[in-house]
């Protein structure tokens, strides 16, 4: 489209609040937290041996190794159709509940990550010499940001929110850890993306791989994942073992099911 309307809906995006949806907007989110957990867990097959947790200790928790894990990367993801501002991360309290991650010393915290659909915005509103405020946008449309790429005064925002909310020096809140990712699927189509993948993992693999087994595969993967997502029976204090048995998904799943078909 190239009318002046066409080309304003591209470069403008309205920073609405998400996840206020009901009913089939929030099951679809919920759906489509399986399929990101499917999709990353394609993309680190081949390099880790990964132990998933599903809506538990975050919306996507993922451990170093299955037996005895060392390390921890913690996710939130947000859906949203055009774009989410980091100020509604922000007053939303996004980012202070994923920092509370870090009181947990039971392993080392490597990541934190803001997952969105949909580009990232951060403004900044800034007086100038003349009396007028001017309001400088960034959209962050990367597949991974350091939250350290942000402008130090949205940075210096960050760190006063988590540091007044947690009640702890200003000067102690430590940004580092914090990742916004851009996952590639898409709200309508994530689980037609997700399967896509899927077959394009198997296919590199064994070339000769039907079509029947690859449906296969991805229909018990998707079908484990959406079980370990939708168990709520666990108190807030269920240990680490009681979690396992009923939210994880450990990389050997994949490798069983690969035996069986392959």
């Amino acid at each position: 489209m190239l009318d002046k309307q066409a080309k304003d809906k591209k470069t403008k995006f309205r920073e609405i609040e998400v996840d206020t949806g009901s009913g089939s907007m929030s099951y679809n989110r919920f759906e489509m937290q399986v399929s990101q957990t499917l999709h990353m867990a394609i993309e680190i097959f081949d390099n880790l041996d990964y132990l998933f947790v599903l809506d538990y200790y975050d919306d996507i928790t993922i451990f170093d190794k299955e037996q005895n894990p060392e390390t921890v990367s913690y996710f939130q993801m947000k859906t949203n159709e055009e774009s989410i501002s980091i100020n509604t991360a922000i007053t939303k309290d996004w980012l202070v509940k994923m920092y509370a991650q870090l009181e947990n010393t039971d392993w080392l915290v490597k990541e934190l990550g803001l997952i969105t659909n949909c580009p990232l915005v951060v403004s900044v509103t800034t007086k100038k010499d003349s009396g007028k405020n001017s309001t400088e946008r960034k959209i962050f449309t990367s597949e991974k940001t350091s939250f350290m790429e942000f402008n130090s005064v949205t940075i210096s925002k960050i760190k006063e929110d988590i540091a007044k909310k947690k009640g702890i020096d200003v000067n102690s809140v430590d940004l580092t850890k914090f990742f916004h990712m851009r996952t590639t699927l898409s709200i309508p189509s994530h689980r037609e993306i997700v399967e896509q993948e899927m077959g394009d993992f198997l296919h590199s693999k064994y070339p000769r791989i039907t079509m029947d087994s690859v449906k296969a595969i991805f229909g018990a993967m998707m079908d484990i994942l959406t079980r370990r997502q939708q168990y709520e029976l666990l108190n807030d204090a269920a240990s680490f073992s009681e979690v396992r048995n009923k939210k994880e998904y450990p990389r050997e799943i994949l490798n069983e099911l690969l035996k069986k078909q392959c």
